[in-house]
């Protein structure tokens, strides 16, 4: 149990700790809560647990739970025997499984006692109809008895709130965070970056553009490639960070457009910041599903401008001819033209690269996302709030 004269503990319920991005911001809000003197857990019910050493465990609690059998009542009663024992204030779940797990074992808890439940949303656009029938028929009214509902960015609240009207009283905003201090232009990112360029065989003046994303279709890799394909003389290159079930479909088009001198995969990178230092600009061509993308935020901290699809809350961080450049989402012609321009004109492409970590240092940090999720906690359950 919690010390009576401390503050009442919270739980951070998350499926995995997988390396992304809703996985990524709900460890660094764990962290930061805990450093502003939080009484904070941390539970995951999934195998993957990639990022277990970025949790700060003298300071977080961590759970690993299990979910055995097709249904998981086994981590339903486990949450129940959590919040018994260490009664949580507020349960905080990271993507509607999560919800769905703590609603159950909160009706299954005593009533006296039940934590306050917050669900941080961290997708718009659904991939197929059964993730909509769930959405609509499953989660929709766990959602809505929620105390607050979190939205990443104002265009996905806005596509939320009008598929669900009854979440716009429980509706809040909390923008996704970058550490601007580690993502940040430096000596060492610099020099790592020019041994990449060495090791890829990329010329020490040819323009460079990458793309960290997963290899998957609705990524835009293949309409990437014949963006690039378009270009009247070649000569920029392309970097991709990032594996997925697209890899093959990728190289067989590299080959076809006989762009295997100018697009180089690198499978899985761990630390991306010398990637941004190489690059003159990082895109995202995505056809469906960026909300608010951490690679974006990372690129721009990085000073690295971003060429992307208009979707989500993109527009949001990236302002045409300030923070880099948006195309409509699946045109091609759109897309080469803007790989036309950051190839002409590099210098302006230097400019709006240290625009764009201005706006992330300005609006977009992780600690600004840690400073809304707290007073958020603190509006929904006071005792939580530490001594100041």
């Amino acid at each position: 149990m919690s010390p009576s004269n401390g503050p009442s503990p919270i739980l951070l319920l998350l499926p995995s700790l997988v390396r992304a991005g809703a996985e990524t911001q709900a460890i660094s809000l764990a962290n930061g809560l805990a450093r502003q003197g939080f009484a904070v857990h941390l539970a995951t019910f999934g195998e993957n647990l990639d990022q277990l050493e970025e949790i700060d465990r003298t300071q977080v609690v961590f759970h690993r739970l299990q979910r055995r059998g097709r249904f998981g009542w086994s981590l339903v009663w486990e949450l129940v025997r959590l919040m018994r024992t260490h009664r949580f204030a507020v349960i905080h779940c990271t993507l509607q499984i999560s919800l769905f797990y703590a609603s159950l074992a909160r009706w299954l808890s005593p009533l006296r006692g039940r934590p306050e439940l917050v669900v941080a949303l961290h997708t718009t656009q659904n991939l197929s109809a059964r993730e909509e029938r769930f959405d609509r028929w499953l989660y929709r009214p766990l959602i809505a008895r929620c105390a607050r509902v979190v939205f990443v960015c104002r265009a996905q609240a806005t596509h939320w709130i009008e598929r669900f009207p009854e979440l716009a009283p429980r509706a809040a905003v909390v923008y996704n965070g970058v550490d601007a201090e580690r993502f940040a232009p430096a000596p060492a990112h610099e020099a790592a970056a020019r041994a990449l360029r060495a090791t890829l065989g990329i010329e020490e003046d040819a323009p460079v553009l990458i793309c960290v994303a997963r290899l998957r279709r609705e990524k835009g890799h293949l309409l990437l490639l014949r963006a690039l394909a378009e270009q009247p003389h070649r000569g920029l290159h392309l970097v991709l960070a990032g594996d997925g079930e697209m890899r093959e479909q990728i190289e067989a088009q590299r080959r076809s457009l006989a762009l295997s001198r100018w697009v180089h995969l690198l499978g899985d990178v761990q630390d991306t910041r010398p990637l941004y230092a190489l690059a003159d600009a990082s895109v995202l061509a995505s056809t469906s599903v960026e909300t608010f993308s951490m690679a974006m935020l990372e690129s721009l901290a990085m000073g690295t401008p971003m060429i992307a699809t208009r979707m989500g809350g993109m527009g949001e961080a990236i302002e045409a001819d300030r923070t880099g450049w948006l195309v409509p989402p699946g045109d091609v012609p759109a897309l080469s033209e803007a790989l036309g321009a950051l190839a002409a004109d590099r210098p302006k492409a230097a400019r709006l690269g240290a625009t764009g970590r201005d706006r992330v240092c300005e609006s977009f940090t992780v600690q600004a996302m840690i400073r809304d999720t707290a007073a958020l906690i603190e509006q929904v359950a006071p005792t939580t709030a530490p001594a100041r």
